[in-house]
């Protein structure tokens, strides 16, 4: 019985030493931890941001004879942020006879079955970034 109560005492000291201690520190305790609904944070810009690629959707298309599909193209930047610059880009086609794309990057198939490509360009602070889009008809 008396190594019992020794051990019970022993317990006890050893309970408020770990409760005590943390409070007689002088380090602040850390935050608690996010939770796991938390959105995790979006890289901090730690300079300016710089064009690393540009990104057409969709990449290749099939557009049936007398239609036509919007093309929309994102910038993506060195701390990963995107932005929609489709009306901020210069389009160009390589077979007009067949497919047509205007400065708002609305492309128009008047011609028969066919593949052609268009040549997307943006340009920010002296950065030029080219992609190429496959139009199928």
């Amino acid at each position: 019985m008396k190594k019992f109560k020794s051990l019970v005492s022993f317990l006890g000291l050893s309970l408020v030493i770990a409760v005590m201690l943390p409070a007689c520190s002088s380090e602040t305790a850390a935050p608690p931890a996010a939770s796991s609904t938390t959105a995790p944070a979006t890289p901090a810009a730690t300079g300016p941001l710089v064009l690393q690629s540009i990104e057409a959707s969709p990449s290749s298309i099939d557009v049936p004879y007398k239609s036509k599909r919007q093309l929309e193209i994102t910038a993506v930047y060195t701390n990963f942020t995107r932005q929609d610059v489709t009306a901020k880009c210069t389009y160009k086609s390589d077979n007009e006879g067949l497919a047509t794309v205007d400065a708002a990057g609305l492309v128009s198939v008047s011609g028969g079955e066919a593949t052609c490509h268009i040549t997307v360009s943006y340009t920010e602070n002296g950065v030029t970034k080219t992609i190429s889009v496959k139009v199928s008809s």
